[in-house]
């Protein structure tokens, strides 16, 4: 009886230990389940605040240029009621070469019209890219063309003297 005794023991060992090890295997799972979600969470959470981060940036930079705009437009105001400035009120050669080149690049889809805008700065020059860029009307390529400068070509422009590092 001893012998049938110790077999049902040593049964009830293993079976205890296979649920055991079963427990263990969807623990395990479970805590991988969790970690992944707390990885994902995480991510979202980052993308979260990059993209607030990014909206606040765009915010100030839209109230930058709208400011500036204005600004532009005071001066061509002021320019145009002082006596003997006949200039003012006719474009010059460059105005004509800006609204030329911006026709040309508002033909292009927006990816290529920041590509354009880019190749302009380093074929004139910066201030004149600004000018066409913003003779686009788009506020979007005008913030991507900003975006693809300072991300991408600041270094570029530094080294061929386009801009002074800071």
């Amino acid at each position: 009886m001893t012998l049938k005794n110790s077999k049902t023991k040593l049964y009830e060992s293993k079976e205890g230990q296979l649920q055991e090890k079963k427990d263990e295997a969807v623990l395990e799972e479970e805590v991988n389940k969790l970690e992944k979600e707390l990885v994902e969470e995480k991510k979202a959470l980052g993308k979260e605040k990059e993209a607030e981060s990014k909206e606040k940036l765009k915010e100030i930079y839209q109230s930058e240029l709208k400011k500036e705009k204005e600004a532009e437009q005071e001066k061509e105001d002021f320019k145009k009621e002082q006596p003997g400035t006949g200039t003012a009120a006719t474009p010059t050669k460059t105005q004509k070469q800006v609204s030329d080149d911006a026709s040309k690049i508002k033909k292009m889809d927006q990816k290529n019209q920041v590509k354009a805008l880019v190749k302009l700065v380093f074929a004139k020059n910066l201030a004149y890219a600004i000018k066409v860029a913003r003779n686009l009307d788009s506020p979007y390529v005008l913030d991507e063309f900003h975006d693809t400068l300072v991300d991408e070509h600041y270094e570029e422009m530094v080294e061929e003297k386009k801009l002074k590092k800071i």
